[in-house]
């Protein structure tokens, strides 16, 4: 028989240990009573659809039977929705895929369905302007598509039934705030992480892809305009341009070291007066870029713009910000 002897060392040494197991064991137990049994997945016929953007989806009885549905009538639809998963894992989560809430109609249904490009509508710092609130993007940097599931083996949710406001309200909205996008993630800088950005071709280079303002519904008035870039270089200036009028100017700010220069996340941020018949082309102009190896990338090109309220032949949501802030001043 042999008899083990402890020191301090030892002795404190697998304290630790158990403690350590202990506490990995009890993160185990938690981790099960996160996941489901069983996936909602796991029976029954499903079809998978693919999204782009945010916005309200119709999917007619008939192309519903093309996708092999008997009764469409009973379809419902599940997915996350395609905006980035929070990082926080403190908030609540779902494992499984969610139920969305359906407005089913004679013919069709309705369905609200997120792309896989975020918008917060929040106080922002610049660095030469007051706080100001104004819509930001976050894009999913993992997919540039979203996918819904459709089945018909599940009990479908409908939406909550809210109350109409009373027809004597005299309140008439006309116009709602949205924003356009220019962001094409093509290469990264660094070769590494997960910001990607577009090279600036030249020291000119217009954008035309914002939209058609006339299809759009645009209406005059304030166009606000935040664009994002990174220099590479010790001197130049950089000028944002819409329909050919200066929206704002800026010079680069790089750091010279050493061996390199070191880009600098930037902005330019400035207000347009849109005027009816007006484009909303973007032209970026980079002035004096000193050195042989002087670039210029871009992040994105963001306007926040109001638009006429009707239906368009696209998936829209709409916020009217003035009748918000009215009701919730923390907005």
């Amino acid at each position: 028989m042999k008899i083990w002897s402890y020191t301090k060392k030892e002795y404190w040494r697998d304290v630790f240990l158990a403690i350590l197991l202990c506490f990995c064991l009890s993160l185990s137990a938690k981790a099960d009573d996160r996941y489901t049994d069983r996936s909602v997945l796991s029976e029954g016929n499903w079809v998978k659809i693919q999204i782009e953007k945010d916005g309200i989806y119709k999917l007619t009885y008939s192309e519903l039977k093309k996708m092999g549905f008997v009764d469409p009538s009973k379809v419902a639809v599940f997915g996350y929705g395609g905006w980035p998963l929070e990082e926080d894992f403190t908030l609540p989560y779902v494992d499984d895929l969610p139920a969305v809430p359906v407005l089913r109609k004679d013919d069709y249904i309705l369905f609200y369905g997120r792309g896989t490009t975020k918008w917060k509508y929040r106080e922002v710092s610049y660095s030469y302007l007051d706080k100001l609130h104004t819509f930001i993007h976050t894009n999913n940097p993992y997919s540039e598509h979203d996918y819904y599931y459709l089945t018909d083996g599940v009990n479908p949710i409908d939406p909550e039934v809210i109350r109409r406001m009373p027809k004597t309200t005299g309140l008439r909205i006309e116009t709602f705030d949205d924003h356009l996008l220019h962001e094409k993630d093509l290469m990264s800088i660094n070769k590494s992480g997960r910001k990607l950005y577009e090279r600036i071709v030249g020291k000119s280079q217009v954008f035309k892809d914002l939209g058609d303002p006339n299809a759009l519904g645009v209406v005059e008035g304030r166009v606000f305009a935040d664009c994002g870039f990174v220099t590479y270089s010790t001197m130049g200036k950089i000028t944002l341009s819409l329909d050919k009028n200066i929206v704002a100017s800026g010079t680069v700010n790089s750091t010279e070291l050493k061996e390199y220069v070191k880009g600098i996340e930037q902005n330019l941020v400035g207000e347009y007066i849109y005027k009816s018949g007006e484009n909303l082309n973007v032209k970026i102009d980079c002035e004096g870029l000193n050195a042989l190896n002087a670039k210029a990338y871009l992040d994105y090109i963001r306007l926040n713009v109001k638009r006429r309220l009707k239906v368009y032949d696209e998936p829209f949501t709409f916020f009217a910000l003035s009748i918000l802030r009215g009701r919730f001043p923390n907005l």
